[in-house]
């Protein structure tokens, strides 16, 4: 299964960068971390509709809820809105 990562693993507050999902297609996401024990049960990334101004809350990347798929056309970008103990990112699969 091919994979993209979509937002990097880290810890600090941060933005991604937008993911262009074109029109007629699917995008899956999940977060990860490299960490053995796991993403910790309060912590995790938040996905948001990218658009001009203010942007629009989609869904949280958890361990409970570790996975979205997004139908296009859209422009996601992943948020680390807290400082998080382990690393944690955002891999695009098909």
């Amino acid at each position: 299964m091919a994979q993209n990562v979509a937002f990097a693993l880290g810890t600090t507050v941060l933005a991604s960068s937008p993911v262009v999902i074109p029109a007629g297609s699917t995008a899956n996401f999940a977060i990860y971390t490299d960490s053995a024990a796991g993403i910790p049960a309060n912590e995790g990334i938040e996905a948001f509709l990218d658009t001009p101004g203010q942007d629009q809350p989609l869904a949280p990347l958890t361990p409970k809820n570790p996975t979205l798929s997004i139908a296009g056309p859209a422009e996601v970008i992943f948020k680390r809105l807290t400082v998080t103990s382990v690393n944690v990112g955002v891999v695009q699969y098909a």
